[in-house]
């Protein structure tokens, strides 16, 4: 796998992230990231794979690894591009996507990049800290009328959640505590019925969490014209798929690209 990372980079001149590549394999350092966060502030912007983003160089997850490598998870990207520009030749009208779990938009940019003007992204992500970045990465790129970013979870049940915050920004969790009485607090998407009452500390947050196929009904989105489906929601991957059903079962061409978490 570092072979094919130090191929991918010395292809594409990226020879300053080769080094540190090659850094980690000897001193388990990466010098050349270590370098940059010695230049930068809180907030670095690259470019990445044709799009611009702004990345918080306190994150340890996906901003390091982009402000390391230009890229992230590159085979599996690879693949996922690929799938994005058939799915573009086949189908004659609008796309629609839904990456669920958006982070600070890698994966959203990526589709609206790809898709092009066609295409409806429905960036969906619970954490604040993201939706911030990812809504200012979306202007970056005058994505706005390619990119909608939705604060929410998705999930097999339409109630109040919690989001447990992890130290990498990238593994925080989403969590449904036991049934409690009806409270106030943040507004659930779209219908959603207030069936737990969670107690945010330092540690967590409110997060409403509403049903896939909910979510897109309160949005007049045909199950059959959803065409792609992105997720990294850190082990809630069933829950999610349960809430998604009509997507699932509907006609239409589907990409679905997901990591899986035990």
């Amino acid at each position: 796998m570092n072979a094919a990372k130090a191929l991918w980079l010395a292809r594409r001149g990226r020879f300053g992230a080769l080094f540190g590549l090659v850094t980690v394999l000897l001193f388990r350092r990466n010098l050349y990231y270590e370098r940059q966060l010695r230049r930068e502030g809180d907030l670095a912007k690259r470019s990445v794979h044709g799009y611009e983003m702004c990345l918080d160089t306190a994150d340890s997850g996906i901003a390091r690894t982009l402000l390391s490598y230009g890229t992230h998870e590159q085979r599996s990207v690879s693949v996922f591009r690929d799938e994005l520009r058939a799915l573009a030749d086949d189908v004659s009208g609008d796309l629609t996507v839904l990456d669920v779990g958006a982070n600070v938009g890698y994966f959203a940019l990526m589709a609206a990049s790809v898709l092009g003007e066609r295409a409806t992204v429905h960036a969906i992500e619970p954490a604040p800290e993201h939706v911030t970045l990812l809504e200012r990465n979306v202007a970056l790129n005058d994505y706005e009328d390619r990119i909608t970013v939705e604060r929410c979870a998705l999930g097999d049940k339409n109630v109040a959640a919690e989001l447990r915050l992890a130290e990498r920004a990238n593994c925080h969790t989403v969590h449904v505590p036991p049934v409690a009485p009806a409270s106030d607090g943040d507004a659930l998407p779209d219908g959603a019925d207030r069936t737990a009452s969670p107690r945010p500390s330092d540690d967590t947050v409110s997060v409403p969490q509403v049903t896939g196929d909910r979510f897109l009904a309160g949005r007049d989105v045909a199950p059959e014209d959803v065409n792609v489906v992105r997720m990294d929601v850190e082990g809630y991957e069933t829950a999610v798929m349960a809430g998604l059903t009509d997507v699932l079962d509907a006609s239409g061409p589907l990409v679905l690209y997901f990591e899986f978490h035990s």
